[in-house]
């Protein structure tokens, strides 16, 4: 039964607002149609919702999809649903709504415009690639990776005239969904690259030089978490003697971050990350991405090789999926799980540091205030000063599904507790997602964003941070850290670099609140919360501290020492616990006999040093011989990482694994 009154009978406004909903949903012919109505109802009758975004209402977060339809409407009006202008059209409101999170609607406007142009592969792309930014279960975020690589593996044959905002919508949100994306990022590449053959153009031409000259790419130069990571390593660098440093900066707008940036010398192009631009990156000798996947258009240049040797920062923590062209992805011992095996999280090689690779700008006097008071947010919450605060002022794409039991658990044994999350109003539909996901619990808040003084005045009322998983925060868990404000996080259940986990190896902290599952996680969190004792000795070794991680010039030398091995050809070994070398003069048969078994074993100990290493298997090698595989048993970090060295300078010298298997025989007759 239809309730209310028929479209016909509608005043003009409500004709109007009808249009605009019908065009969300990409019905064009009804929108058309219902605006037409409203004209002839009232000719100055203007579209309702447009114009409470106009007015400065926030519109639940669709204001500028509502303003986008207002313009649109009256082009396909006047242009008689031209069938160009409702493709472009589509295109438009597909951005915009997935941008604002409605991603069904923005799926159906794709859908649409196929129709109009069944052969653009430019759809097929953006089709693919489309994921939700906040996922309403579990059984969602499986779903969606399942239909993500389906669509994916279909992106054959195609071909791309042109790379643009549709074709290239971005992989931002993927890493979101927690899973090891090494594969699948690799075939989304080598898809764009089959279809547009001159993304993957060599374009390298260096000299020598009296100095290295390293260039430093990307779109965040300015008061931004890439920045406040990057910035003080790229002036480090450029204050030394042996360096040239080139910024080249795609960002929008800039502020005096880029002039302390610049201060010690570092030359600066501003240019846009296009595939034409490539041209201006001439004679550099490394060149380092500050991130790769924030925005799509920075990848035209990093599918290419600009520079002999081609790194990536972490400053977006996934991998590229681009081996060929990226060379190196710089992360550290802090931030990785001992001993294992990156391969299937990182297409790149990893670079471990033994720093956290950053200079991390104190906050206090630069952009928060050096005292701060918190209580007007626990006034404003009605709590005491004892009740316990959990703060989470993470974006809202970082709640996975898998955190929520963490959030409702800390809240249900204690009616005064409460847990804090912030969230961006412009993205309204994400927090709905989330605010249904946790049952509309009312011990969960959600405040809108806090900037400057207000965040740090968050942060001080706050008992604990609680990082979440799989995505943990990063430059959040350094604000809290600049306040003496703990985080618990668990790293063993993230799926990215464990920023918050090497924060606290980094400062040396006993006993830190870095956990290995759930139950351990809402455990320590309850006890931190309740015993302020132990708390404030905790916040006090990280106050004592935490020079250790602010202002860290170990970490400006060590991205040099890296940087000048780099250039000359001599990489860093891979730390990985899993490797190969090679033995000659000894067939696949004879290998294989326990006897022999036991040499191999006996003298891959020796190069090793004395750490347990495994042979996991011996096979025919190409050229004669026999090829052995092996993996580091030992937990010791650091005594893995020298033996990751010895067995790959053995690798690369087998001759010297050859004597090791004769000393080893000659011991066992």
């Amino acid at each position: 039964m239809r309730h209310g009154p028929a479209p016909h009978q509608l005043p003009a406004s409500a004709l109007q607002a009808l249009a605009t909903l019908y065009l969300i949903d990409g019905d064009v012919a009804e929108a058309v149609a219902a605006r037409r109505r409203a004209k002839e109802l009232d000719p100055q009758a203007l579209p309702p919702l447009a114009v409470l975004f106009r007015d400065g209402h926030d519109c639940g977060g669709l204001g500028d999809v509502y303003w986008s339809c207002a313009f649109l409407l009256k082009k396909l009006d006047e242009t008689d649903m031209d069938k160009e202008v409702a493709f472009e059209g589509h295109l438009q409101l597909s951005t915009i709504l997935e941008d604002s999170g409605a991603l069904v609607e923005a799926s159906e406007h794709v859908s649409k415009a196929s129709l109009l142009k069944p052969d653009d592969a430019r759809l097929q792309f953006r089709r693919a690639l489309l994921v939700p930014a906040v996922s309403s279960s579990q059984e969602a975020v499986n779903a969606t990776r399942r239909a993500l690589e389906t669509r994916v593996s279909e992106l054959q044959d195609l071909s791309l005239d042109v790379l643009d905002g549709v074709s290239m919508p971005g992989t931002f949100y993927i890493v979101y969904l927690g899973f090891e994306d090494a594969s699948l990022m690799t075939q989304i590449q080598r898809a764009y690259q089959r279809a547009h053959p001159p993304l993957t153009k060599q374009l390298v031409a260096t000299t020598q030089k009296e100095r290295l000259r390293v260039g430093f790419a990307g779109a965040y130069w300015k008061r931004h978490s890439v920045c406040k990571l990057l910035c003080g390593i790229v002036r480090g660098l450029a204050s030394l003697d042996d360096f040239e440093v080139v910024l080249f900066d795609a960002t929008e707008e800039s502020d005096d971050w880029l002039a302390w940036t610049l201060g010690t010398g570092a030359s600066h192009k501003p240019l846009d990350m296009t595939l034409s631009s490539r041209q201006q990156v001439k004679d550099v000798d490394i060149l380092v991405y500050a991130e790769l996947g924030m925005r799509a258009r920075a990848l035209t240049w990093a599918h290419a090789r600009l520079a002999p040797v081609q790194v990536l920062f972490w400053g977006h923590p996934h991998t590229a999926g681009l081996p060929d062209n990226i060379d190196y992805f710089v992360s550290s011992d802090g931030f990785e799980p001992p001993n294992d095996d990156l391969a299937k999280r990182y297409a790149e090689q990893v670079v471990r540091f033994a720093t956290p690779g950053i200079y991390f700008r104190r906050p206090q006097n630069l952009y928060a205030p050096v005292h701060v008071d918190g209580s007007s947010f626990r006034r404003q919450l009605n709590m005491t000063d004892t009740d316990a605060l959990y703060l989470c002022p993470q974006s809202l794409p970082k709640f996975h599904p898998s955190f929520d039991e963490v959030l409702l658990r800390l809240v249900a044994e204690d009616e005064r507790a409460r847990v804090v999350v912030t969230y961006d109003p412009k993205k309204a539909l994400w927090l709905h997602v989330l605010q249904k996901r946790l049952n509309h619990h009312p011990q969960i808040v959600f405040l809108p964003l806090a900037l400057g003084d207000k965040f740090f005045g968050l942060l001080r009322a706050s008992t604990l941070l609680l990082d979440p998983f799989p995505f943990g925060g990063g430059v959040t868990t350094l604000e809290a850290f600049s306040v003496c404000r703990l985080a618990v996080t668990a790293p063993s259940l993230q799926s990215v670099v464990a920023l918050a986990a090497g924060f606290y190896r980094r400062l040396n902290i006993a006993d830190a609140p870095v956990v290995d599952g759930v139950d351990a996680y809402v455990t320590r969190a309850r006890d931190l919360a309740a015993d302020a004792g132990r708390r404030g000795a905790l916040e006090a070794a990280v106050c004592r501290a935490d020079g250790n991680l602010f202002n860290d010039d170990e970490s400006v030398a060590e991205w040099a020492a890296f940087l000048r091995r780099a250039s000359s050809g001599a990489a860093p070994a891979p730390f990985s616990n899993t490797g190969s070398t090679r033995v000659s003069g000894i067939s696949l048969a004879a290998a294989s006999t326990p006897g022999a078994q036991a040499v191999l074993q006996d003298a891959i100990w020796r190069v090793a040093g004395g750490t347990d290493v495994e042979i996991l298997s011996v096979t025919a090698a190409a050229r004669g011989g026999i090829d052995v595989s092996y993996r580091i048993t030992s937990p010791d970090l650091a005594a893995s990482r020298d033996v990751a060295e010895r067995l790959a300078d053995v690798a690369a010298n087998p001759a010297l694994f050859d004597r090791a298997v004769a000393e080893a025989a000659r011991a066992a007759s």
